[in-house]
């Protein structure tokens, strides 16, 4: 950091580095991570069925998590919000939610595809 400082960048830098760090830490991790073939694989028709069942369910609930937050935006006077700031955050936390609801279905479209490979 002391570096970013010196080269003159300022302390605008130090802070964009600190926030850049942040969201690399924690951005993705709300995302499920598939797991490996041979685990997948061996998940029998029940359990898949119950693994699609449940990213089904998270992705509605990001979808209807994605309209609260444009409702609330949609709500919000020209008054309350004078510049727009918490329009746009707003705005942007149902993007963001809309696209985790669209990697869920992707998952439970992959899970449900996959053939039963349990009983070999």
């Amino acid at each position: 950091m002391r570096q970013l400082a010196s080269r003159g960048k300022g302390p605008g830098a130090i802070i964009g580095s600190i926030v850049l760090l942040c969201v690399g830490m924690v951005g993705c991790s709300e995302f499920p991570h598939q797991s490996s073939p041979v685990i997948q694989g061996a998940l029998g028709g029940q359990e898949r069925s119950a693994t699609v069942q449940s990213y089904r369910r998270q992705a509605e609930a990001a979808r209807a998590e994605a309209e609260a937050y444009e409702r609330r935006a949609e709500s919000l006077g020209e008054y309350t919000d004078t510049k727009g700031f918490v329009r746009s955050g707003l705005t942007t936390a149902a993007q963001a939610h809309r696209a985790k609801a669209v990697t869920l279905e992707e998952l439970a479209a992959i899970h449900e595809e996959q053939p039963n490979t349990a009983n070999r």
